[in-house]
């Protein structure tokens, strides 16, 4: 009987190949996945030593096992292969170990939006950092900082699936020992995401990542029913921010109906200086009781 060629092998061994790969456990491979299990099956397969890994990954391409969606990252691209229907979230936390859904996504997916957004935002906490003993928060260096433009990540990856283009804001935030970072079920399988009550606390830091500070109000009225101030305030102790983000977080807590009871816990907290809940205001008005300067639109 005639040896059989690389593309015989690969066609006979077809059923065993197509198992494993569907049954490794991830929807989302890089191209070193698909290279280790090419490598630590091909004997077991009996596939001929000339054949390549790319002969492999034709043959699941052309089987409709996996499709390729290639990723840009800046001037670089990082492949990545699906298996199946998945979504684009998917794709982005697959590009970093470690990562988490936050943000606009976190609200998509906590349903405390009716938006579905196409921008997908991903976080990646930096190692811890010594204190780097920094002057102290002063009225005029809150005044500068919130005159500016939000700082905004230019680590966006960009990719096609199912016909749509999507972006990724792939963020890297200062390190929190992942506190207020769970998991949910989706189509049976765990996404690492914030918790809700974290997700309100970074869109209200960072609200340009939530389509704005209307977006974000619109989240903590979604979220009135669904959440526990008193977990807001302590993951926001526990993030140890200089700002006074709870001036901020008691503004929209009040818009948004909480309970006086709930307003009274949140004002408890020092208002040592006045604050401003969204960057580079153009209309402003003033909340005396949060000492927070704020859009009128909110209004």
């Amino acid at each position: 009987m005639p040896r059989l060629t690389r593309y015989q092998a690969l066609e006979h061994a077809s059923p065993r190949i197509i198992e494993v790969v569907k049954d490794q456990g991830a929807r989302v491979l890089r191209l070193l996945d698909l290279r280790i299990i090419f490598d630590e099956h091909r004997s077991g397969w009996l596939l001929p030593k000339v054949t390549r890994f790319s002969d492999f990954s034709d043959f699941l391409t052309e089987k409709g096992v996996i499709q390729a969606v290639p990723v840009k990252l800046g001037l670089r691209e990082s492949p990545r292969f699906i298996i199946g229907s998945v979504s684009p979230a998917e794709i982005v936390i697959s590009l970093r170990d470690q990562s988490y859904l936050t943000h606009y996504t976190a609200l998509y997916f906590h349903e405390l939006t009716n938006n579905i957004p196409k921008t997908i935002y991903s976080n990646l906490e930096q190692t811890i950092k010594p204190s780097s003993g920094k002057a102290s928060m002063t009225q005029r260096t809150i005044d500068l900082a919130f005159s500016r433009a939000m700082r905004m990540t230019n680590y966006i990856a960009q990719f096609k699936l199912d016909g749509e283009v999507f972006q990724g804001y792939l963020l890297n935030g200062q390190f929190q020992n992942r506190l207020g970072v769970t998991e949910i079920d989706y189509e049976k399988r765990k996404l690492p995401i914030t918790t809700m009550e974290r997700t309100l606390i970074d869109i209200t830091v960072r609200p340009a990542y939530a389509g704005g500070a209307q977006e974000v109000l619109s989240a903590f009225l979604f979220a009135r029913e669904k959440i526990s101030v008193n977990t807001i305030l302590a993951t926001l102790k526990g993030m140890k921010f200089v700002y006074p983000y709870h001036q901020a977080i008691g503004f929209y807590l009040e818009r948004a109906g909480y309970k006086e009871s709930v307003l009274k816990l949140v004002e408890t907290l020092p208002k040592d200086f006045d604050f401003y809940l969204t960057y580079q205001i153009k209309n402003t008005k003033y909340s005396e009781r949060w000492k927070l300067y704020y859009p009128a639109e909110l209004d």
